[in-house]
């Protein structure tokens, strides 16, 4: 469907004339363009002399039209030159089908708090007075066993409970140290863009599921708190759109049903239906510090005879590490990237969204060639 984000094409799609695309290397999003057609082959230009390349388009590779330049400064192997460059001399590139996702027809749906956000990296005067909401409350008796195992069956509504390429596409893929020095030299073109008082292009932020992950993995989940610190930690980093959350307790309200057992046991039902963001580092910074003396001298109310403490040395060795990534701004949403994608409405008129925030870029775009 051509309103999907970010799924590998399949083969006919792959050679549908004018299907939209993003164009991947190494699972990062470079650029985004339209499938077009060709006659075998395509001559590339390689210098400023308007030298030229023949690139031949096999049986694996497709002629696709550059519409949109994500990551300037990525090379990509086959034409031995970046999307910028591509863009700005014929638009035309060739690239393997295993290389492309799907790309939707409309951009994606900002969050109404988005003309608050700031970026960590850049002071501002912005302020945000909505988000400074957070607080710690238990749950209203929610089994601490409640789970989301059945949510696949209860997201229509509130009231219910890659192919591998060719012999002749392997140097497609950037390996070993080729990937190394290509990300020196993109990080070296940055530093100098920066120096040069152009502002820093790129920022590699710290993604929400690994930064939670390094602390609850140092954690007992056999801890009687385990649960709630869980479900306040999540609270405590993400912040609700406020429109899309009055939308959802209204049905919630006119169905006789409870946010508070929604918000815990349902958590990913109303995660389709509500956009949430990261908060700038000074908030966020808040939230956390508020959370974790909460929490410090919590000991475990079921191990009878012994008192069990719920944060560890290695967990508060982990909580300072923590803080001082927040405290850099490399775990708060940058202001004007949109992340979320509408994908439907359900029955009862609430909007269904796609987040696009996640790993897989950082993973694959990053630490994958690092190490």
């Amino acid at each position: 469907m051509r309103d999907s984000v970010g799924l590998p094409l399949q083969l006919e799609q792959a050679q549908t004339l004018g299907q939209l695309v993003t164009f991947v290397i190494g699972l990062k999003p470079v650029a985004e363009g339209t499938i077009v057609g060709h006659k075998g082959f395509i001559d590339a230009v390689m210098d400023p002399d308007n030298h030229t390349m023949c690139i031949n388009v096999t049986h694996s590779r497709s002629v696709i039209r550059l519409t949109h330049v994500l990551v300037p400064g990525q090379t990509h192997r086959l034409h031995r030159q970046t999307p910028q460059w591509i863009s700005d001399h014929g638009t035309l590139a060739v690239v393997t089908m295993s290389q492309l996702r799907t790309c939707s027809e409309t951009p994606p749906h900002p969050s109404s708090t988005a003309p608050g956000f700031t970026c960590p990296a850049v002071s501002s005067t912005a302020s945000i007075t909505h988000t400074d909401n957070f607080s710690l409350s238990p749950p209203r008796s929610i089994p601490p066993s409640t789970s989301d195992n059945n949510d696949d069956n209860e997201d229509s509504d509130l009231e219910s409970e890659e192919s591998p390429a060719d012999e002749d596409d392997r140097d497609d893929t950037s390996t070993g140290m080729d990937v190394i020095t290509e990300a020196v030299n993109l990080a070296h073109s940055v530093i100098q863009q920066s120096a040069a008082g152009d502002g820093i292009l790129s920022c590699v932020l710290d993604d929400a599921f690994h930064f939670m992950d390094r602390l609850l993995r140092l954690l007992s989940k056999a801890h009687s708190a385990f649960n709630q610190f869980a479900h306040d930690f999540s609270e405590a980093m993400f912040i609700r759109d406020p429109d899309d959350e009055a939308k959802v307790c209204a049905v919630l309200e006119r169905k006789g049903l409870s946010w508070e057992y929604y918000k815990w046991a349902k958590g990913s039902v109303l995660n389709l239906r509500i956009r949430r963001y990261i908060p700038k580092s000074e908030i966020l910074h808040k939230h956390l510090v508020m959370l974790f003396k909460a929490y410090m001298e919590v000991y475990c109310s079921t191990k009878r005879g012994r008192q069990t403490k719920f944060f560890s040395d290695d967990a508060l060795e982990m909580i300072k590490r923590l803080l001082a990534t927040v405290a850099s701004g490399f775990v708060s949403d940058i202001q004007g990237f949109k992340l979320y994608y509408i994908m439907g409405v359900d029955k009862d008129g609430l909007i269904l969204y796609r987040k696009i925030r996640g790993t897989s870029d950082i993973e694959g775009g990053f630490h994958m060639p690092i190490r």
